[in-house]
């Protein structure tokens, strides 16, 4: 026993020497480890490139198309990026040193591509230039606003609101078509033109006189005052044949107040009266013959996506499914094609066209300037069907 307990007298002072020997002076025990601390540190690529721009709607200095998808590619990796919505802008960063192709695409939208050299410059700036595909897209001089469009004997015809707005013609259908003077300047704006089937040239003022001449090598100002009565105006005009069979002429208006006017006549417009069943809140109204029964259809459109027809002899207005729209609607028109009628509707930056069957032919959603007008119809000089748009800023466009 004496042995075992010097054993254990033993290992206590060894525990003992051993604590004393890890303490520190104020007798307080240190662990035996390594604790090692790690500074944060931001590591910056000098090398990294960056490339920038807007997307531009044709070659003009203003207007910008946004939303396009713009790509950037180099040997076979690709960078994606939204083209902002309002601004057309877009830019991509953290690229590396070498040479690029940039593309961008919108639907119904041609924007061509292009490379870019980024092997000597950290940074650059590359605009992309947009245009409908469908669409020849042109600028008039002077950059004012057009409004109402008309076609008669191979020409096309605008109101043009410029200091002393006039009426302009074109000296052909085609999408190169030169402009010039028709009509001597007038003191108030234009509204609305029509041009009825080679019989005559009609402009409305907001003076609420509509005017008229039937001579298509020079204009005779013949005015009918208050068509609509006292304090309105003729904002969209149209005119069209009520039967083959008959020469019966049609005229739709819709009044500044929103509603249709119509009235049969032999030589022209005086008192309308209104269509009360057709609605309100109406921008734009179109007659045609239905080709399969030789019935006159009249259809309209106006704010909050509002499309609607009826045969002439009925009584009941049915709306026209257009899912796609729920802005203002403001211009209507009817073309034919291969025996088939279409619908051309515009609203303030968008075009739509439709077949009879409902089909959506085309649309143009996104064009960064206000149109005002649409017109289709078929080319008295052998030229085929042409449907034209015009807006703001001198914008005219004209379906290839």
């Amino acid at each position: 026993m004496k042995v075992f307990d010097g054993f254990i007298i033993g290992l206590l002072c060894l525990s003992l020497f051993g604590l004393a020997f890890f303490s520190n002076s104020c007798g307080e025990v240190v662990e035996d480890e390594t604790t090692t601390t790690t500074s944060a540190t931001t590591t910056t690529n000098p090398d990294a490139r960056s490339v920038s721009g807007t997307v531009n709607f044709s070659t003009a200095s203003i207007g910008i198309l946004g939303g396009a998808t713009i790509t950037c590619t180099k040997e076979g990796l690709s960078t994606v990026t939204t083209a902002d919505a309002a601004t057309g802008a877009y830019e991509i960063t953290g690229l590396t040193a070498g040479t690029y192709i940039l593309s961008a695409s919108k639907t119904n939208w041609t924007i061509p591509g292009f490379s870019v050299n980024l092997t000597t410059t950290s940074s650059t700036a590359a605009n992309f230039s947009a245009a409908p595909t469908s669409w020849e897209v042109h600028f008039l001089a002077g950059g004012q606003t057009l409004a109402g469009i008309g076609s008669m004997e191979g020409h096309f015809y605008l109101g043009e609101n410029r200091a002393s707005p006039k009426v302009i013609k074109s000296s052909s259908l085609s999408p190169t078509t030169t402009w010039s003077d028709f009509s001597a300047g007038t003191t108030e704006a234009i509204v609305e033109l029509v041009a009825y089937d080679g019989i005559a040239i009609y402009t409305s003022h907001q003076s609420g006189s509509l005017y008229s001449t039937t001579n298509e090598s020079s204009w005779s100002l013949t005015p009918k005052a208050d068509v609509l009565g006292t304090g309105k105006y003729v904002k969209n005009l149209t005119f069209y044949s009520a039967h083959r069979s008959t020469s019966i002429l049609v005229v739709l208006a819709i009044g500044s107040d929103g509603q249709l006017y119509r009235e049969i006549i032999g030589s022209g417009p005086t008192q309308l009266e209104v269509v009360s069943s057709a609605g309100t809140g109406l921008n734009a109204a179109v007659g045609w013959i239905d080709p399969e029964s030789g019935a006159s259809v009249e259809a309209v459109c106006g704010d909050n996506g509002v499309a609607k027809y009826k045969m002439v002899n009925g009584s009941t207005w049915t709306s026209v499914s257009i899912p796609e729209v729920t802005d203002n609607l403001l211009d209507f028109s009817v073309g034919s094609h291969a025996g088939d009628i279409y619908f051309m509707v515009i609203s303030a930056n968008n075009i739509y066209m439709r077949n009879n069957a409902g089909d959506i032919i085309e649309s143009v959603a996104g064009i960064p300037y206000s149109l005002t007008s649409g017109y289709s119809g078929i080319s008295a000089a052998g030229e085929g069907r042409r449907s034209v748009v015009a807006g703001e800023h001198g914008l005219i466009m004209i379906h290839k």
